[in-house]
């Protein structure tokens, strides 16, 4: 649900009915002007700056009250209020959301439990993480491993135009493809150029962090979407002009002590229900979802044994 007024409507009701002649027009000028027009008014040439803080610290209320104008902003950016506020919007409009209230406190059991909880079963905070990859001693800071990565990508994401970013002993692994060495790699991921089928593909990789227990890997995660504007020769003689969208799927690069790639993880699902592949990545789920799935196992949605069905239907499953 959401409140959309005017914040000088909204002072002019407030501080304006019953006080003051509605000749005064308050709503022709902007809040910072307010104070101004009141030191216009003989009963507040001596209070204006008594005034424009009263105004200041009733508009503070107003906005805790309502919940809004801590994050967002509800105030013009020049406006007394917006820099109280620490708000900085264009306008002096605002449009906010009701928020629901907050969750209850967590109770002192509650808190403890969850102490207890990380300790057994050693969950690791930023402190935590800094101080492991700090201890592991590798030569490339985190920083310049996320850079590596992302330069790598950059440059080889759907064909390997710069081999000598990976290591001679490299490998790929995917759930469905490999592992695989570096000439193997190379061979296969330039027999199927994704954007020719797919020309405005986006991996769109995000949350790029180091692995805490491998100091010389880097994670990210893939949102891939894409639409079908090419062929693939007989198999996709006309564009079909769908969309696939992928589910959320992780992937690794990691280094050798001297910046080389020894290993690329890719396309391995988090969340078999989000998008509309079926839980399939790579190259087989894009063409399962617009309806030119590869008429092999490997190329169609997971299916359960007989066992595996019965077990289900048993609940053991």
């Amino acid at each position: 649900m959401f409140v959309s007024t005017s914040f000088q409507d909204l002072l002019s009701t407030l501080f304006c009915s019953g006080c003051f002649s509605s000749s005064h027009s308050w709503l022709k000028h902007p809040v910072e002007d307010i104070p101004a027009q009141l030191g216009s008014m003989r009963s507040f040439k001596s209070g204006q700056i008594w005034t424009r803080h009263c105004l200041i610290i009733l508009g503070i209320c107003l906005c805790r009250m309502l919940g809004i104008g801590t994050s967002t902003g509800i105030l013009g950016s020049r406006s007394p209020l917006a820099f109280t506020c620490g708000t900085h919007l264009k306008s002096s409009s605002f449009h906010t959301r009701i928020t629901s209230r907050a969750l209850p406190p967590l109770t002192a059991e509650e808190k403890q439990l969850i102490i207890e909880w990380e300790a057994h079963e050693e969950v690791l905070d930023e402190v935590a993480e800094a101080r492991r990859l700090n201890e592991a001693g590798f030569p490339i800071s985190p920083e310049d491993l996320i850079t590596r990565a992302k330069l790598y990508l950059a440059k080889n994401q759907y064909n390997v135009v710069d081999p000598d970013m990976l290591a001679d002993n490299f490998t790929f692994s995917g759930p469905v493809v490999g592992p695989l060495g570096k000439a193997a790699f190379i061979k296969v991921l330039g027999g199927l150029d994704l954007t020719t089928v797919f020309p405005d593909n986006k991996a769109r990789w995000h949350d790029w962090r180091v692995d805490p227990y491998d100091a010389s890997r880097v994670l990210f995660t893939a949102r891939p979407t894409g639409t079908n504007l090419g062929t693939l020769g007989a198999w996709i003689p006309e564009p079909t002009g769908k969309t696939y969208e992928g589910p959320p799927e992780a992937a690794s690069l990691k280094f050798s002590r001297d910046g080389k790639i020894v290993e690329y993880t890719a396309a391995y699902v988090m969340d078999k229900n989000q998008g509309n592949t079926d839980g399939m990545t790579g190259v087989l789920g894009p063409l399962y979802a617009i309806g030119k799935g590869l008429p092999i196992p490997e190329g169609q949605p997971w299916q359960p044994s007989p066992l595996w069905w019965l077990l289900k239907q048993l609940d053991m499953a």
